[in-house]
């Protein structure tokens, strides 16, 4: 889960922040490095045998986190996975 506010996103589990910012220039790669630990984690927790679960990217973009949708997207569209976008409406918070 990526959450899109309007100076950040917040990568979850974790409630990891990255301000736009930094997503521009040199920690654009953490966010990869991020979720590719998560996915990691998921993965390696899965007995010997069982399906592993299926990995998507769900993003949920605020009213004001249209931009910072835009900035994150790009950077994690090459690990080819499946994308959600889930726009939330105004008075959620």
């Amino acid at each position: 889960m990526i959450d899109c506010l309007a100076d950040r996103i917040v990568v979850s589990p974790g409630a990891v922040n990255y301000d736009l910012e930094s997503l521009s220039t040199s920690r654009s790669g953490e966010v990869k490095k991020t979720v590719l630990r998560q996915i990691a984690r998921w993965t390696s927790a899965v007995p010997a045998g069982e399906t592993p679960p299926r990995i998507e990217i769900h993003f949920r973009v605020r009213p004001d986190g249209l931009r910072a949708y835009y900035v994150a997207y790009p950077l994690l569209e090459d690990l080819r996975l499946p994308v959600l976008r889930e726009n939330v409406e105004e008075g959620i918070r």
